[in-house]
């Protein structure tokens, strides 16, 4: 399994090639992804992982697109990126994008029109359903895993339960008040 850890500083995945801008670190490949093309061929990894770096790029839509050209068929994109709640999110100036789970809907590969069933109504009852707009761009993925991390003390008083659960009802209306870390994601490259 050919393995690409993008962003890789000094905890590089073992096995993977490692690609980071910075010399002081593991990487195999020094690049800066973050406005130009990754120096990888097309189709050559099974898994890319991309902890901590989409947020710093400049275009998240045009990096996608990369690292979907970058996997093969069927191969997975796995990432943590800070959720827009997380106030370190905002406290790295480095940061140039901020996200919801939402902006994964982008690159689905079934685009639904709203969650089925009493999600849906319950949804647009309380005004939280934001639809997928998929004409940016042509790639898609399949989301495998996604999940947004909590503090001990929310998952001790179930919010992270409730916010993995209904995620579109948390983002907009409680995510203020109960803030999350990270979003995690595990996505399958679909060509």
């Amino acid at each position: 399994m050919r393995i690409l850890d993008i962003g890789c500083g000094q905890a590089k995945e073992p096995g993977a090639v490692g690609l980071d801008v910075n010399p002081a670190t593991s990487a195999d490949v020094l690049a800066d992804v973050s406005g130009s093309s990754l120096p990888i061929l097309p189709d050559s990894f099974d898994r890319i992982v991309v902890r901590h770096i989409v947020e710093h790029v400049e275009d998240p839509i045009r990096f996608m697109e990369e690292l979907h050209a970058a996997a093969r068929d069927g191969g997975e994109i796995e990432g943590i990126t800070p959720h827009f709640s997380n106030p370190c999110s905002f406290a790295d100036p480095t940061h140039r994008h901020h996200f919801s789970t939402l902006f994964l809907n982008f690159f689905l590969k079934e685009q639904d029109e709203a969650p089925e069933g009493a999600r849906r109504w319950v949804n647009r009852f309380l005004e939280c359903y934001y639809p997928a707009i998929s004409f940016y761009t042509a790639v898609r993925f399949e989301i495998v895993e996604l999940e947004i991390t909590f503090c001990r003390l929310h998952r001790w008083l179930g919010i992270a339960w409730f916010a993995n659960r209904f995620p579109e009802i948390w983002e907009f209306h409680l995510s203020g008040i109960f803030r999350a870390r990270d979003i995690r994601f595990r996505l399958r490259v679909c060509k």
